[in-house]
């Protein structure tokens, strides 16, 4: 019997895939997948060795945005997770977040 989580509602779905979470998220976005989700927890990384452009950074940020508007995600909680110093400028930043949305969208009609 091939798995059909497809059909099924997802309580929970975790991403957490150093660095790979931005391809995971398109795809949650374009198989409509998203709508199954009732809670979202993922940690995103702004900087990695994939960043080449202030264009790579914009469309992830796109990415988010579309989580909350088209699919209806709404954040409840963040937070920083990866800290790195900064050696020439002296300072701390952070390179990676935790996220998490409830789906508003969520209804028993949509499973």
């Amino acid at each position: 019997m091939k798995p059909i989580h497809g059909e099924k509602a997802i309580d929970i779905l975790k991403i957490d895939v150093e660095g790979a979470e931005w391809n995971v998220i398109l795809q949650l976005i374009q198989s409509g997948m998203l709508k199954r989700v009732r809670q979202l927890a993922l940690e995103i990384h702004f900087t990695d060795k994939s960043i080449h452009s202030i264009h790579e950074v914009k469309t992830r940020l796109k990415l988010l945005k579309i989580l909350e508007t088209e699919g209806g995600m709404v954040r409840f909680a963040n937070r920083p997770t990866i800290r790195v110093y900064g050696e020439l400028a002296n300072f701390y930043s952070f390179t990676a977040f935790e996220m998490s949305f409830f789906n508003s969208r969520f209804t028993m009609h949509n499973v």
